[in-house]
């Protein structure tokens, strides 16, 4: 059974994916990662592509919203779901779409293992002609908030993080449930215990194939609102 995990595998690690209609990316992660740490998938209700959470069945736990919730909603029901489980000591966050270069997780994840303590979010770097301009004005924006208001320059809205248990109880009471409940968690973090965060650069990834369902107008204007609360 020892042959099955690699020799990093760390059970008391936990890998989330908000999911809502999973493409074939999804396998990379789960065939990636299914031995090195435990996955729940948050399955925001999918209406494509359904038949591929069946493959998978064996190697993770899915949980399933009947209807779209949004993606702060499913992660803090996974958050209800570990905290219930005292062994688990920390999760990863990450986008299933191929926003997310394996390459990058695992980076993020052996970097966890070594730092437990910290609050780790990847670090993308935009540019004008390369990426989509809902994405590119989007991410300018709430990050000049940032700058503003914090007095730091970064990618605030990067979905790629590892969040130790204690910031995973500290932030379940968050009323936001769309793109805005990882920037409240984010401000949150600044404002309590900056020291304990930890930026590392990855990859900027936008594929023309893969649907996006982050809204321009709605999802930019509420995730604004978390600056003025």
């Amino acid at each position: 059974m020892r042959n099955k995990f690699s020799k990093n595998y760390n059970p008391r690690k936990v890998l989330i994916l908000p999911i809502k209609n999973p493409s074939r990316e999804l396998f990379k992660i789960i065939n990636n990662f299914h031995n090195k740490l435990k996955i729940i998938i948050i399955d925001d209700g999918s209406k494509i592509n359904r038949h591929y959470f069946k493959i998978i069945k064996n190697k993770v736990k899915i949980i399933r919203n009947k209807q779209n919730m949004g993606k702060g909603y499913s992660i803090k029901k996974a958050f209800g779901l570990i905290l219930k489980k005292k062994y688990l000591n920390g999760v990863i966050i990450a986008d299933s779409d191929g926003q997310h270069a394996v390459s990058d997780i695992n980076k993020i994840y052996n970097f966890f293992l070594k730092n437990p303590e910290k609050f780790i979010i990847g670090q993308r770097k935009f540019m004008f002609f390369k990426t989509p301009l809902r994405n590119y004005f989007g991410n300018l924006i709430s990050s000049l908030i940032f700058l503003f208001r914090f007095n730091i320059y970064i990618d605030t809205q990067c979905g790629l993080r590892a969040i130790p248990r204690k910031f995973i109880k500290q932030n379940l009471d968050i009323k936001a449930n769309d793109y805005s409940f990882e920037l409240r968690m984010l401000i949150n973090i600044i404002l309590n215990e900056k020291s304990s965060l930890k930026f590392l650069k990855i990859k900027t990834i936008y594929k023309k194939k893969i649907k996006s369902y982050f809204n321009p107008l709605y999802d930019s204007f509420s995730i604004i609102k978390q600056f003025i609360k």
